[in-house]
């Protein structure tokens, strides 16, 4: 989808249009000079080691058709003269003013996502389910930024649906995008402990994500909360717009039970309205539950049937990193989780591995990694980690990253080098007679997802 420079003069007639045709088309927006195209529009964003402000010459020379500029950045008084500018009072204010312009085109219903874990996952999940019957545009990747989120606008044609992950790493970041966006219906899935570092704390964390339901309540749209999550329930009864509750602990609009996990899957039953729904996802673990439950609540709100939201789920096989089960011999198994890792996903992970393989035969051994950004919770987080570890039949740990003497179980790995030459030391003694179960799991800093790539 294009967009008009003269479809913002009349949005924002306040802004500074210095050098812009107002019937320049912009194809796309791009934040980085070594991949912008022809057509499209240069966004200076800042990073702590550079500013983009100094490589707007750059972008126009490359064929950039304009450039945001902040209106009181220095770098105005030396940029051509001809040079064509969109004057702003401050970068984010005009990103969020070309998404209101966008959103204003779109005839798609968009489906917020945020939560500490998860995203990925959920968007994924809903990803299948939307697909099978409606045309979809979703987020990929890792890109959950505003200006990522942006570009997924424009590339809109006649969707009926679009699915946006909206992560935050400070405060009002999700009140932004979500006023950017303006999501049609959202979800907060839970609230753990990641960005507590940079945030400053564990309940700045949970003032962050309460936006989304901030934002739900002042736009009235609906929401879809985790009440089992005690952070999310701490401000539920607040939430004065139309709440859909998943849970599995709890009586709520959607519960699920009679939770099971097997070599193929997770399965367990929906309960809503009297009726019941049986799911086996072929993704591995009880926290994905509340993934699916919350999947099902949205596609209910959009009007999805029973018979399209069962299929859909139990299409959707996992992806590379999240827990996925490699065998390449049939006496080696890895679990290979080691996307990232937090708290939750870290008990999740080793409370599946144990149930699924636990009581095997062989040896059950343990990569684990430091969990990054958690602040002043990081040593008692790595404390409870080793606890953990300690009652989880591992036959052998191994661990890389900060926080050892916290964690203060098994053998501290210095490097990654290290790492790898212990996992390949295993790998080729496995045999018949001497099976081998492998978890590996930590932030993706530490480098152990690459133990199962060579």
């Amino acid at each position: 989808m294009n967009l008009l420079v003269k479809e913002l003069k009349t949005d924002f007639s306040s802004w500074i249009f210095q050098n812009i045709d107002l019937e320049t088309t912009i194809s796309q927006i791009s934040t980085d000079t070594r991949t912008i195209k022809p057509g499209e529009f240069f966004i200076p964003i800042k990073g702590e080691n550079f500013d983009g402000h100094n490589f707007i010459a750059d972008a126009i020379s490359k064929g950039a058709v304009g450039a945001m500029c902040k209106a009181d950045h220095p770098i105005i008084q030396k940029l051509e003269k001809k040079t064509p500018l969109l004057i702003v009072p401050s970068i984010e204010e005009g990103l969020k003013g070309i998404a209101n312009t966008l959103r204003k085109k779109i005839k798609a219903q968009i489906i917020g996502i945020t939560g500490s874990t998860g995203k990925t996952t959920t968007r994924e999940l809903l990803l299948s389910v939307l697909s099978q019957s409606h045309k979809v545009l979703g987020s990929t990747g890792g890109i959950n930024t505003t200006w990522g989120n942006i570009r997924y606008l424009f590339d809109y044609t006649d969707e009926d649906f679009i699915v946006l992950e909206i992560a935050m790493d400070r405060m009002g970041e999700i009140k932004w995008q979500c006023e950017a966006m303006l999501p049609d219906i959202v979800t907060i899935l839970n609230i753990g402990e990641v960005h507590a570092g940079p945030l400053g704390g564990v309940e700045n964390v949970i003032k962050a994500k309460k936006e989304m339901a901030d934002y739900s309540v002042t736009y009235q749209k609906p929401i879809v909360l985790n009440i089992d999550d005690e952070k999310i329930s701490s401000f539920t009864d607040s939430v004065n717009t139309k709440v859909i509750s998943v849970a599995t602990q709890k009586s709520a609009d959607y519960t699920g039970k009679e939770i099971s996990l097997t070599e193929s899957g997770t399965k367990f039953i929906i309960y809503t309205q009297n009726q019941t729904f049986p799911v086996t996802l072929k993704i591995f673990g009880e926290g994905y539950v509340y993934n699916a439950l919350t999947v099902a609540a949205i596609c209910r709100e959009l009007k999805l049937s029973w018979e399209e939201i069962q299929a859909g789920l139990e299409r959707f096989s996992g992806f590379e990193n999240r827990f996925q089960i490699i065998n390449p011999t049939p006496y080696i198994t890895i679990v290979n989780d080691a996307y990232n890792a937090n708290p939750q996903s870290m008990n999740m992970s080793i409370a599946t591995f144990v149930e699924l393989f636990g009581t095997k035969s062989g040896q059950k051994i343990a990569f684990l990694g430091q969990m990054s950004e958690l602040g002043e919770r990081a040593e008692s987080t790595h404390k409870e980690l080793g606890e953990l570890v300690k009652t989880s039949r591992f036959d052998k740990i191994f661990y890389i990253g900060d926080y050892f003497e916290h964690f203060d179980v098994g053998k501290k790995l210095e490097t990654i080098e290290t790492a790898k030459s212990e996992y390949q030391k295993i790998i080729e003694a496995a045999s018949k007679d001497n099976p081998v179960y492998i978890l590996v799991k930590g932030s993706h800093s530490t480098g152990l997802y690459t133990l199962t790539t060579g």
